[in-house]
């Protein structure tokens, strides 16, 4: 999958801001078991978990959105665009690692603030 600016994210059906960094990572998620013999048998559980790395520079309105997601026990559907399939891919997902931290002086320009956010978004 690709992250391209003319096909934005989507979290929940809403297209969110373009991030300043984007990082995906597919994980193998197996079991390692080892018999009597010694001998290991592996058994693959899954292929291809998703973990999306996010950071952004954001105003304190986008600020409280992402942290409303992040403190949820519910999940969110994250669409992207998959430029194999050349059509948006949607997934089952959970806020992990949730950061925010206020930019310095930016009150002062705005109201609400500025802030350096970043998350982790992981495949269920």
């Amino acid at each position: 999958m690709a992250y391209l600016k003319n096909y934005p994210i989507l979290f929940n059906g809403n297209s969110i801001p373009f991030p300043n960094s984007y990082t995906e990572k597919n994980d193998v998620i197996e079991t390692v078991n080892q018999t009597e013999a010694g001998t290991d048998i592996c058994q693959v559980e899954r292929i291809k978990k998703l973990t999306l790395s996010m950071s952004f520079r954001l105003m304190g309105s986008w600020a409280s959105t992402f942290e409303a997601l992040a403190y949820s026990t519910s999940t969110v559907t994250v669409k992207i665009y998959d430029n194999q399939t050349n059509a948006y891919a949607e997934k089952t997902m959970r806020m992990r690692n949730y950061s925010k931290k206020l930019v310095e002086h930016s009150e002062k320009i705005n109201t609400a603030g500025m802030y350096d956010i970043s998350f982790d978004m992981v495949e269920i």
